[in-house]
């Protein structure tokens, strides 16, 4: 029976990382206090831990006993980057990357932009420990699996993906897919930069390749 699937949320997201890579951002040495203040909510200072070098700011905590981080940002002279921890939708992903990265870009005043990236790393599980080596047959020389990358581009974007597993008696896998891409972006452009590289996340050519790593 074949695992094809249609929809790309019929695999479990259980991790996502969005990030954009910019030059002249070192105004944060002077405005990472100012960063910090835009994310308060009303007058609760959010969790954060600053340096020279880089800001890191818990925004959302499970609502469950132990607390663990549902969402966090970091911000450097270089990059900002989002993290989602099983988060709710991937435009529920875009929205607030949007929402976050228009605020912190104008505290930094800044206008050049060179990189965008998604990574999202899904859980699948096959039926059986043997479906999986057999879907899995056509990447290996011989024996089973730990850890298995390969690349490929589609239109100029960069599309990387490593299928993991840390069990050799688990048919879980992890497919972890990391889409990129490079180029020039300035403040009134990087919008529907950020949105192209999302589009991809639903894109045909991305389910046809998933298709074929399960199958």
């Amino acid at each position: 029976m074949s695992n094809r699937i249609n929809k790309i949320n019929k695999f479990k997201n259980i991790n996502s990382y969005w990030q954009v890579n910019y030059i002249k951002g070192f105004k944060y040495i002077d405005r990472a206090g100012e960063i910090v203040n835009n994310f308060y909510k009303e007058d609760k200072e959010p969790i954060h831990i600053m340096s020279r070098d880089q800001l890191s700011i818990i925004l959302r905590l499970d609502d469950n006993e132990d607390k663990e981080m549902k969402e966090q940002i970091k911000i450097s002279v270089r990059d900002f980057w989002y993290n989602f921890v099983k988060a709710d939708s991937f435009q529920y992903q875009r929205d607030h990357f949007l929402k976050a990265s228009k605020d912190i870009f104008d505290i930094l005043e800044i206008n050049q932009f060179k990189r965008i990236g998604i990574r999202q790393i899904f859980e699948y599980e096959f039926d059986n420990r043997d479906k999986l080596n057999k879907a899995l047959e056509k990447y290996l020389k011989e024996g089973n699996f730990k850890n298995i990358f390969y690349t490929k581009e589609e239109n100029e974007i960069n599309f990387n993906f490593r299928i993991s597993n840390d069990n050799d008696n688990d048919k879980k896998i992890y497919l972890d897919i990391d889409i990129s891409k490079k180029d020039n972006w300035d403040l009134d452009n990087i919008e529907s930069g950020i949105n192209l590289i999302y589009q991809q996340i639903n894109s045909d050519f991305l389910l046809q390749e998933i298709n074929k790593i399960i199958n």
